[in-house]
């Protein structure tokens, strides 16, 4: 998926490691960026499928504007070891108006495998309070020493 980031040019993947002796989770991957196919794909598979093999099994796909967040969604209904952490960057809030609607206003119920959601995208800002409503600072309680 090529985006205005120059994420779409052509990389050669890394060697594996070595197999890890415990089992972990990836927390923070992109596997959109790797791929540059649909989050269905069998090219999606197979990163899954290398990441298995030295240990990972479970990933976290990390969405950083509307569209990858929606890919992630993707991913995560259609492989069980992968979670989607669904977000908006702040130097993609720009764009935030050219979101599809289903990315804009979460959906009811919140997608499985789901594990966070932007509120940023649909939350309105907040309004200031005036200097008058600062809540009072709470009373110190009196202390009496007994002699």
């Amino acid at each position: 998926m090529a985006d205005r980031h120059n994420r779409d040019i052509d990389r050669q993947p890394a060697p594996l490691p070595e197999p890890l002796n415990v089992k972990c989770v990836d927390a923070h991957a992109h596997m959109e960026i790797v791929t540059n196919t649909a989050a269905d794909s069998p090219e999606v598979g197979a990163v899954i499928a290398e990441a298995k093999s030295v240990g990972i099994d479970r990933i976290v796909q990390v969405g950083y504007s509307a569209e990858q967040s929606e890919w992630c969604v993707k991913a995560a209904e259609s492989w069980p070891n992968v979670l989607a952490a669904v977000a908006l960057h702040p130097n993609e809030a720009p764009v935030v108006e050219e979101a599809p609607a289903p990315v804009k206003k979460p959906r009811k119920p919140r997608a499985p495998k789901v594990e966070a959601e932007a509120s940023a995208i649909t939350a309105k800002p907040k309004k200031a309070k005036a200097a008058s409503d600062k809540p009072k600072a709470p009373r110190k309680p009196k202390i009496t020493i007994a002699k």
